[in-house]
């Protein structure tokens, strides 16, 4: 996403969070037999540092990846994944280790459990914004090139 404004990467992000807390925090809770509520607030902490990760992530990815995101490949895409989500298990082995009462060796466990779910929606929710994006970009391109008509 070159040339991405402040404003498209807030959305980007919040967007990417929304989905990832509403997917994971009734799973995590069912999986561990803990409760919605405990669930539900590590979601969002986590999510609060993801957010953060996503856009500070992709702003470096975008500094050194020449190739336009909409022409990346499965394997490209991939491996953005697979960087942003190693990247937060660094940042949130702790926290989800602290408030879930378990081991860090436990915690990470846990993440490698939701790593095979993650990374999936991350690629796929990625390839899904760069395609809207890049079709919003060009429709809009389009409107003020186009001539407007006078009824």
């Amino acid at each position: 996403m070159k040339n991405v404004s402040f404003i498209e990467r807030l959305v980007h992000a919040v967007g990417y969070e929304v989905f990832a807390v509403l997917l994971c925090a009734p799973l995590l809770s069912w999986l561990m037999g803990k409760s919605l509520a405990t669930t539900g607030m590590l979601a969002v902490m986590l999510s609060l540092i993801a957010m953060l990760w996503n856009m500070v992530y992709n702003a470096l990815v975008d500094r050194h990846v020449r190739l336009e995101r909409i022409h990346w490949t499965a394997r490209a895409r991939f491996v953005h994944g697979l960087g942003f989500e190693a990247g937060l298990v660094v940042w949130c082995l702790p926290l989800a280790a602290w408030m879930l009462d378990i081991s860090l060796v436990q915690a990470f466990m846990v993440e490698l459990g939701f790593f095979v779910i993650i990374l999936p929606y991350t690629v796929l929710y990625n390839w899904v914004f760069d395609k809207a994006r890049h079709l919003f970009l060009q429709r809009r391109a389009e409107r003020v090139t186009s001539p407007t008509r006078i009824l």
